[in-house]
């Protein structure tokens, strides 16, 4: 099983709340799925 998505970033984790988050280089190359909840949680 191939995934035209080699280069999707790993979430870097909050040391402080746990939460996590992409950094603004790491949104350009989430899925659409993932860059939606990116969008979401930078926003929250």
């Amino acid at each position: 099983m191939s995934t035209p998505f080699l280069n999707v970033p790993t979430p870097r984790v909050d040391s402080t709340t746990g939460e996590k988050y992409y950094t603004n280089e790491d949104a350009m190359n989430l899925t659409p799925k993932q860059y939606e909840e990116w969008i979401y949680s930078s926003k929250t």
